[in-house]
């Protein structure tokens, strides 16, 4: 079955299934105010970012069941400006890269069932000006403008590779869908 989610108010979104003569709409309460929504590769998941960190919700069961809350997962410093975070949700589901203005480092943050909230802090030669992630969930892409290089780091955690872009200018980056450039 399709379900689609969209954002509804503070702290409300609204699931609908789209199955055929199975439609249904589910309010479901998550953090507060709501950013955007992604989606595991298998549309089985949806990642509401909220300005205090990510609902999780279980598509087919939200479809199926009565209205619930879904408490967010946090996932960044609840002292850091909401308008400096930047969460991408890995293809997986299971994690998520959390990017912070100002900051020389990211977090890779378990949002999956094992160890929700637990995460990784993977330091970086200046703050990152961007991210971007394998199509696969297997690496996250920081464009770091003042160190002129970007790092690829493996998710969850393993040896982060850095390449020099000194000869050119680098703040945002966006990888091709076949992760190859």
């Amino acid at each position: 079955s399709t379900s689609i989610c969209t954002c509804v108010d503070t702290e409300d979104v609204t699931v609908i299934s789209l199955a055929y003569q199975a439609e249904r709409a589910v309010n479901m309460t998550v953090g507060f105010q709501p950013k955007n929504v992604q989606f595991d590769a298998a549309g089985n998941r949806a990642y509401v970012v909220t300005q205090d960190g990510v609902s999780v919700i279980d598509m087919g069961y939200a479809t199926r069941h009565q209205p619930s809350i879904v408490p967010p997962i946090p996932v960044a410093d609840p002292n850091a400006p909401p308008d400096d975070i930047e969460v991408d949700v890995v293809a997986t589901g299971e994690y998520a890269a959390v990017r912070q203005a100002g900051v020389a480092s990211l977090r890779i943050v378990s949002v999956g069932a094992t160890t929700p909230g637990s995460y990784t802090t993977v330091p970086l030669a200046s703050p990152a000006t961007d991210i971007d992630l394998a199509p696969d969930g297997a690496r996250v892409y920081a464009a770091m403008r003042d160190a002129k290089k970007i790092s690829i780091i493996p998710v969850p955690t393993g040896a982060v590779t850095t390449i020099d872009v000194s000869d050119g200018v680098v703040g945002s980056l966006v990888v091709s869908r076949d992760g190859t450039r």
